[in-house]
């Protein structure tokens, strides 16, 4: 049986994983990302025990929780008074019942650890080469990227909301907005006052608004997440005051 050529669209954490894991299998894969680098974007993600048996299944586990943290609980507070209204246990409850810890980390950590699974697999990253058209016979699918075309068996479209892939597919879609904005972020723990952070998920609730905090890269980051009800839509980006 021949060989199986993959292209995949994007180089996010989506296109990586599959990338890592088909090339692992023995899939020639070819990942086109339309960004020249590849850097420090986003905060702060919470890795459930499912995505854990991932991480265990593409050998990079151990990877995965020296690079995070491993909160004691998840927790919902009130916001005015403080008060613990809810409590669930993640770590070491999560390990005992499912067989994974859950793990937090900074999605730039779990980028580079994929990105290095990925290469380790042998698949190809070609970086500043967006895929802009692609059509398919019975036998193949062939794109354009950078204006070359590239010939392949399946391509796997993992180039984010605002994906062409898709658009080619389904035709352009508008997002819809549901009302509600996440104001995302890191800060040094350092800078924080004493004993402001606790070894927690931890979810303070208000009047058409939320909070949630938690430790990122062993501690050192506090990672944060404020949502609120709005009426207008705030433009998706990382860079927004």
């Amino acid at each position: 049986m021949s060989t199986l050529t993959i292209l995949i669209a994007g180089a996010g954490i989506g296109g990586l994983t599959a990338a890592a894991a088909l090339a692992q299998r023995g899939a020639k894969v070819i990942v086109f990302e339309k960004s020249k680098t590849l850097g420090e974007v986003g905060a702060g993600l919470q890795q459930g025990p499912n995505a854990m048996h991932v991480h265990e299944a593409l050998g990079i586990r151990e990877a995965i929780e020296a690079a995070g943290y491993a909160p004691k609980n998840a927790v919902m507070r009130d916001y005015h008074s403080g008060e613990t209204l809810f409590k669930t246990p993640l770590n070491p409850s999560h390990q005992e019942r499912y067989g994974q810890k859950y793990i937090t980390i900074h999605r730039a950590d779990l980028h580079r650890i994929l990105l290095h699974a990925a290469k380790d697999a042998g698949a190809q990253i070609h970086l500043g080469e967006a895929i802009t058209d692609y059509s398919q016979s019975r036998d193949a699918v062939t794109i354009l990227a950078g204006g070359i075309p590239y010939s392949g068996d399946a391509l796997i479209g993992a180039d984010g909301i605002h994906s062409k892939i898709r658009a080619h597919m389904l035709g352009e879609q508008t997002p819809h907005f549901t009302g509600q904005v996440a104001w995302r972020g890191t800060i040094p723990a350092s800078k924080a006052p004493s004993g402001f952070m606790d070894s927690d998920v931890t979810a303070w609730l208000g009047p058409h608004k939320h909070f949630i905090s938690y430790a990122i890269r062993g501690g050192e980051l506090i990672n944060f997440v404020a949502i609120e009800e709005r009426e207008a839509w705030a433009q998706e980006g990382w860079s927004h005051k």
